[in-house]
């Protein structure tokens, strides 16, 4: 994980009051586009993962050997 460089973080007391909601707002969307990223990135990542699962007790089935069992 980078360390963030000091000089780069915004404090809240630097914004005026009156464009705060708006910062704030704009945070809450990206938080929650990010997310939403995470959670796509999450379920393909499990779908690759059974691929993979498959394609090995495919190769262990055409070599001959036994593959891991599939949990119910």
């Amino acid at each position: 994980m980078q360390k963030k460089d000091p000089s780069k973080i915004i404090q809240i007391d630097s914004i005026q009051e009156s464009d705060r909601s708006n910062f704030i707002q704009q945070l809450l969307n990206e938080n929650f586009r990010l997310r939403q990223i995470i959670d796509e990135v999450t379920n393909k990542l499990a779908i690759q993962q059974e691929l993979m699962q498959e394609l090995r007790d495919e190769i262990a089935t055409l070599k001959g050997l036994k593959h891991k069992p599939t949990p119910p």
